[in-house]
């Protein structure tokens, strides 16, 4: 379980030559998931957008912004300043590790005329 990543487990073996002890930490892998908040859904033309990409897994996850099929930048942080109507459209934050598939968490932008 996701929970027992870095739980510590100690096994003793004891006979009649002795003891011995020995310590193992679990490392649990899981595949990413992307999550963005706050998703300005309707936007005015000039405004300055700020879309925020939240990624779990383990190992950590590498994130990409995806619009129109470009990879618009690599952070989890995408800001778009000055937004034109151009610039509407799906923004995706994809997620990766190289555990189970990529993850994709979408955010759908219309800009409108000021």
């Amino acid at each position: 379980m996701r929970e027992d990543d870095g739980s510590v487990y100690k096994c003793t073996a004891t006979n009649e030559y002795g003891s011995a002890e020995a310590t193992t930490t679990v490392t649990v892998f899981f595949p990413p998931k992307s999550e963005i908040h706050n998703c300005p859904r309707h936007v005015t033309e000039g405004d300055n957008v700020t879309l925020y990409c939240n990624a779990t897994g383990n190992p950590p996850p590498e994130v990409a912004w995806i619009r129109s099929g470009e990879v618009l930048m690599k952070p989890s942080v995408n800001l778009v300043s000055a937004i034109n109507r151009s610039q509407s459209g799906m923004y995706k934050c994809m997620a990766w590790n190289g555990i189970g598939n990529n993850y994709t968490a979408n955010c759908s932008v219309h800009v409108k005329r000021k």
